[in-house]
């Protein structure tokens, strides 16, 4: 008995799709092997995940090779902010709002309490830990209400900016948002939502990047507190150890003005390398501030950071290595700088040693610059935490007097007068100019020696050949030199 027509062509059908599969199946395996693997593999490379490393800054030497300013490693003990933001109030309360406002809210509104506490429970041990490095809980505590803050802040910012777009304060400020005041923000924000709860479920919507990256909680200064915090926070999840470059200056005030400082990088200075991936400033990181050598050499200082690329599989799937920033060297000589700075304000050997002073020290022969000191200077390890302190001091240490101060040149133009007069045969080395005791006409400059003590040079080098140019020099006698200047034309 023949089988029916129906039953032939489903024997027929599924022996094509067979071959069709067996023949697609083959050129997979065989014909187009690498092709798809590689198809897969790039797959994996657009889902994957970037890590990039941080970058290390060049060091700055004087000219003996000695180290002014240097990147070390300090290790910190970090926390992630979805942990440390529990004990935000505010972060509390609107998950508490989120859950009432769910459909199964009797069961959710219990377990967000019991995350809550759960939560909170495990913020205090590790705030127990932190405090057996030496550091008081009230000071670890308020660390963590300044990072909540300071998330906390932007993100209301962007709730207000998203929610409340015709607010008179975005029309009376034209948009221009770098002028609103967050006080006055503040005000606009409850005054254009004044439900505090609707604005709480607003701000908990707003999700921005400083929410999923770490926040730093302890130092750790010696090597027992690093392995020690190892074993404490092996497995502890939301935190974690982490080293970071600190910027370290040895010989701290010396030097501060002309060596500059680094600190969080202004608007502007963003815009620099803001086409280059591995060089733009990220969140954490520092630059030249004015008007150092740290900020003068900032784009030879500043290096390149390194890259992971890991693919879906966390594999390793390319590294780019950190690009360190390139070496300064000055001509100034550290030791020396030191040692004059010390003179100078030893009340014992300077009688304003309180006073602003600038001094500058010059190889003549080949015009280095061994010495630049400004005086009162600063301590270079301590400005970030104490810049509003310096900048309201009266005697304006941030200035670097030596190089950004115009001063009236006083009796160091004295000795070019001379030579000036000498080559061009207004005077001879023997000749006088009279310095009497007794006042200048008008307009001209009176002798220190006679304002002070009354007396002339004329009395003081009678019987030493008189206010010639050697004697005039040892006096440094204004009358002659004001008159001697009289004498020579300007231009030469």
């Amino acid at each position: 008995m023949k089988p029916p027509n129906r039953i032939k062509f489903f024997v027929v059908l599924s022996t094509i799709c067979f071959l069709v599969c067996l023949v697609r199946l083959i050129q997979i395996q065989l014909i187009s092997n690498s092709y798809y693997h590689e198809k897969v593999d790039e797959l994996k490379r657009r889902s994957g995940q970037y890590k990039q490393l941080r970058t290390l800054r060049g060091r700055i030497l004087d000219r003996n090779g000695t180290v002014l300013a240097i990147d070390e490693p300090r290790f910190q003990v970090q926390i992630s902010y979805s942990l440390c933001s529990i004990m935000d109030e505010r972060v509390r309360r609107a998950m508490l709002l989120n859950a009432e406002g769910k459909e199964d809210s009797a069961v959710q509104l219990p377990k967000t309490r019991n995350e809550i506490e759960e939560k909170l429970d495990k913020l205090q041990q590790i705030i127990d830990k932190c405090s057996y490095f030496g550091i008081e809980r009230e000071e670890i505590e308020t660390k963590i209400e300044k990072i909540n803050n300071r998330i906390w802040s932007i993100r209301r910012f962007q709730a207000w900016r998203k929610n409340c777009t015709q607010s008179e304060l975005l029309k009376k400020h034209k948009n221009n948002l770098a002028n609103i005041k967050l006080s006055e923000l503040i005000s606009n924000f409850e005054k254009e939502i004044p439900s505090y709860e609707k604005r709480l479920r607003l701000i908990r919507r707003i999700k921005i990047t400083e929410m999923y990256r770490n926040w730093p909680l302890l130092e750790l200064k010696t090597d027992d507190d690093i392995f020690t915090a190892q074993l404490e926070f092996m497995n502890t999840e939301n935190v974690c150890i982490l080293p970071k470059a600190q910027r370290s200056y040895p010989f701290g005030p010396t030097a501060a003005q002309t060596i500059g400082w680094v600190g969080p990088p202004q608007a502007s200075d963003r815009k620099s390398f803001e086409d280059d991936r591995l060089s733009r400033y990220i969140a954490d990181e520092v630059c030249g501030r004015e008007d150092g050598v740290e900020y003068v050499c900032e784009a030879i200082l500043r290096g390149k950071r390194g890259e992971l690329r890991y693919d879906i599989d966390r594999q390793l799937v390319s590294r780019t290595d950190i690009t360190v920033g390139s070496d300064i060297s000055l001509t100034l000589d550290i030791q020396l700088q030191q040692n004059i700075e010390k003179q100078i304000t030893n009340p014992s050997f300077n009688t304003n040693s309180t006073l602003p002073t600038a001094a500058v020290v010059i190889d003549v022969e080949t015009a280095d610059i061994l010495v630049l000191t400004s005086l009162p200077t600063y301590d270079l390890g301590m400005i970030r935490q104490d810049y509003s302190a310096y900048a309201k001091d009266p005697r304006r240490p941030l200035l670097n007097r030596a190089i950004n101060k115009q001063y009236p040149p006083g009796s160091i133009i004295k000795p070019l007068i001379l030579v000036a007069g000498l080559e061009t045969g207004k005077i001879t080395a023997e000749q006088t100019i009279s310095c009497p005791a007794k006042p200048t006409p008008k307009g001209w400059p009176n002798c220190w020696i006679f304002k002070r003590f009354g007396t002339s040079h004329d009395d003081k080098w009678y019987g030493q050949g008189g206010n010639i140019a050697r004697n005039a020099i040892k006096g440094s006698c204004n009358v002659y030199f004001s008159r001697l200047a009289n004498r020579v034309n300007p231009d030469t």
